[in-house]
């Protein structure tokens, strides 16, 4: 019986290592002065895009995720309602200072890629 609850467990182990190994982070791209692409976020070519595009990517990131947010003035909202808000989500990371091409995120340079939320 203990050698049988031993081989469940190392099973069990080995399933739920694999299962979280598997699992990885994305990274959405937003980009208030693209005109261009599928604007679903999937690479900088296809980035979110307005000045609500950072509320899109938000809304399409998961916990680990990271957004990316090209230069820009971002607003949580394309109207002039003030009471409107940007909405965080837990465990998603977003990043400013970025020029629009970086593959990295150590290649922002948020001095001279200025991004205000």
């Amino acid at each position: 019986m203990k050698q049988r609850f031993l081989q469940l467990f190392s099973a069990a182990c080995a399933l739920s290592f694999l299962c979280v190994g598997s699992a990885s982070a994305n990274t959405r791209y937003v980009n208030v002065g693209l005109a261009t692409g599928a604007n679903n976020g999937t690479s900088w070519a296809d980035a979110f895009q307005g000045v609500d595009g950072i509320q899109a990517g938000l809304a399409a990131a998961v916990a680990g995720d990271e957004v990316w947010v090209a230069q820009g003035l971002y607003k949580p909202t394309a109207t002039t309602t003030r009471t409107i808000s940007i909405n965080l989500k837990s465990g998603v990371s977003i990043l400013g200072g970025f020029a629009g091409t970086e593959a990295t995120s150590a290649q922002r340079d948020f001095v001279a890629h200025v991004t205000i939320l």
